[in-house]
């Protein structure tokens, strides 16, 4: 009975679902739809560096950045006035924006300067300089009978701006000078006033060598000026300037360069000096790597209405770089514009520029060296050449009465000179407490005219002391010897002691410094017919803020 029930029971639940699925559609809430977006793939992460070697990059030796001043007494370098009676400056520290300075002397000296630099932005720098000197002495010229009541005032200022931008760097540049003296008591002029100033626009390139084109311009107009004050009788000169170079690099490490120097000297209140233009192209080939500078070129120099003319000079240079050890060959050359600037330097109480001077010429300047560190703290320069100058520009005494009783007046010729030079310099440092310099240099001079006369510097010896027993106190003894080529002068001498004493107890940036020359009390002549002063003394205070 049991077993009919159940069936019946199983019968009708086939024939329900049977019917169920006849007639009713599917039930389409049940489906599913799945989006792999990334198929998983399951992995040791670390697994893969058991047998993957790390990238190992080879050391790579850099040799120490050395660069040294190798361009040896050129023409421009070898002054007429070898030794100059002022003071030596104290340099801007590089730690301080700002600097003061007064001093007095025994003499009647005095200086006094004033600096300062602004930073207004990581791009912007704008440098200030003011500096005035001045000095009153009584002489006895050559002739006992002859007394001269010197006064010399000197003074400049200058102003440097600087933008740099992400490529270029935009520089402005101006300065004023003035200086007033009295000239020497046999000229017909008591007084003369120089006069100059100027300003420079300047645009250079700062890309990194990874660049193919560099470039740097600069356009300049200056304005020299000499006054006779009692004839009321002025000369001016003023200079337009253009300097530009472009540089191209060919293939690593090899460069061609292009210069062009452009002057224009326009002059005014003497119808006996004519203007001129003189144009310069210096074209160059560079190879330069870690070890090896070397470059090929040539400087022609044309000028244009007074002292037309072509000229050439050669442009070479070959240095070899190992460790701190140079190896250097220069042949070089070039041309030396006598404008007013450069004969108020040399010759300040020469007569006025009546007659117009050529520009010096230096053909040849052939010079080999070797500047290296032997030993620690220990440094040494050897090096020797030989040079040709045209139209070399010779200051010389001037006989008023045609004997030798009355050498009262400076002259300036112009010859054609030979130079056979050679020296060496050594500089010793132990910890910054001592530091030694000394130093030598002798020329050869061969000279077509005016030999006997020349006041030309032969035999040079320096040698300096500097100590620094206490931090607060710098302290420099040094001696300078200069025998001069003609044996109508006689040598130049001078023992001389410096020192600095920083009063940072009493004020921060305060010092005082001192400065004594010619300790020996020698006589000789700085130029011709213009006597030195004897010992001499000045002393003042510093302030660095």
């Amino acid at each position: 009975m049991k077993q009919h029930i159940l069936t019946l029971l199983l019968g009708a639940a086939g024939l329900t679902a049977y019917a169920q699925h006849t007639t009713q559609p599917n039930d389409t809430t049940l489906t599913r739809t799945v989006v792999v977006e990334r198929e998983y793939t399951p992995e040791i992460l670390d697994a893969q560096k058991v047998n993957v070697i790390p990238q190992v990059v080879p050391p790579v030796s850099h040799h120490p950045s050395v660069d040294y001043d190798k361009q040896l007494h050129p023409a421009n370098a070898i002054p007429t006035q070898v030794m100059s009676p002022t003071i030596i400056p104290l340099a801007q520290s590089s730690g301080w924006p700002g600097l003061l300075r007064i001093g007095f002397g025994n003499l009647s000296q005095w200086d006094a300067l004033a600096a300062y630099r602004f930073k207004p932005s990581e791009r912007d720098v704008l440098s200030l300089s003011a500096h005035a000197t001045g000095d009153k002495s009584n002489f006895n010229l050559m002739n006992e009978d002859t007394p001269w009541s010197s006064s010399h005032l000197h003074g400049n200022f200058d102003a440097h701006y600087s933008h740099r931008f992400q490529r270029s760097e935009l520089t402005t540049k101006g300065h004023f000078g003035l200086r007033k003296f009295d000239l020497l008591p046999s000229s017909s002029i008591d007084k003369q006033q120089f006069t100059h100033g100027g300003l420079a626009l300047g645009l250079h390139s700062t890309q990194d060598e990874a660049q193919l084109l560099h470039y740097e311009a600069q356009a300049a107009i200056a304005y020299n000026s000499r006054h006779s004050l009692d004839q009321e009788k002025t000369l001016s000169e003023t200079m337009l300037n253009l300097n530009g170079q472009v540089w191209a690099r060919l293939k690593e490490h090899h460069w061609i360069d292009l210069g062009i120097d452009l002057h224009q000297y326009l002059y005014q209140g003497n119808d006996v000096l004519q203007n001129q233009t003189t144009l310069t192209l210096r074209p160059s080939y560079r190879y330069e790597t870690e070890s090896w500078k070397i470059r090929l070129g040539l400087k022609s120099d044309l000028a244009f209405g007074y002292g037309k003319q072509w000229q050439a000079a050669p442009d070479v240079v070959a240095e070899y770089t190992t460790g701190s050890h140079v190896l250097y060959a220069h042949v070089d050359g070039g041309r030396l514009d006598n404008n007013f600037q450069r004969l108020s330097e040399l010759a300040p109480y020469a007569r006025l520029p009546y007659v117009q001077a050529d520009a010096t010429y230096e053909q040849f300047n052939a010079s080999v060296g070797w500047k290296g560190s032997p030993l620690p703290d220990l440094w040494l320069h050897l090096y020797g050449g030989y040079q040709q100058l045209h139209n070399d520009l010779l200051l010389t005494r001037s006989f008023l009465d045609g004997t030798t009783r009355f050498p009262l007046e400076q002259e300036l010729q112009f010859t054609k000179s030979h130079n056979l030079y050679g020296g060496a310099a050594l500089r010793y440092n132990y910890r910054e407490l001592v530091g030694l310099h000394l130093s030598a240099l002798y020329r050869n001079w061969s000279i077509d005219e005016w030999e006997s006369e020349a006041f030309k510097p032969e035999l040079e010896l320096e040698a300096a002391l500097d100590v620094q027993p206490l931090k607060e106190l710098k302290l420099t003894v040094g001696y300078r010897h200069i025998t001069l080529s003609s044996n109508n002068y006689d040598a130049q001498s001078d023992l001389y002691v410096q020192g600095n004493y920083a009063l940072s107890q009493v004020w921060r940036g305060l010092g005082v410094f001192v400065e004594a020359h010619n300790l020996l009390d020698k006589s000789y002549e700085l130029s011709p017919c213009v006597p030195a002063l004897g010992l001499r003394v000045i002393g003042g205070v510093s302030l660095r803020f």
